[in-house]
């Protein structure tokens, strides 16, 4: 299993109006902005990492990062995706997202 922080959001779709009428939320835009929100969720992980003493290496330019005390050994050696994909030929970027989802849903679940 992957040593890989993450973080799960739940927002509730639903608000009260000023009538005090509970409806549902537009959800488009949430949608619509997801990636933006993890960007700045990593930019806001880095920079309290940074805070607390760590340094960081930007990694993606989604804001991917990684913490420059952890050894590229290590990293390798909990990276089982990684090396599950690599043999595989899977290059591009899709390709390597799709085998990762599958992998994810194939999963055994760990109690």
């Amino acid at each position: 299993m992957d040593p890989q922080l993450h973080t799960h959001a739940v927002v509730a779709n639903v608000t009260q109006r000023a009538d005090g009428r509970w409806v549902a939320l537009e959800s488009k835009p949430l949608y619509e902005d997801q990636k933006l929100g993890g960007m700045i969720y990593r930019a806001e992980l880095a920079a309290d990492a940074q805070r607390l003493g760590y340094a960081v290496e930007k990694t993606a330019r989604d804001g991917g990062f990684e913490l420059s005390a952890v050894p590229k050994s290590l990293i390798e050696t909990f990276s089982t995706r990684r090396e599950y994909i690599r043999p595989r030929g899977y290059r591009t970027t899709l390709a390597a997202t799709i085998l990762q989802t599958l992998i994810r849903l194939t999963a055994p679940v760990l109690p």
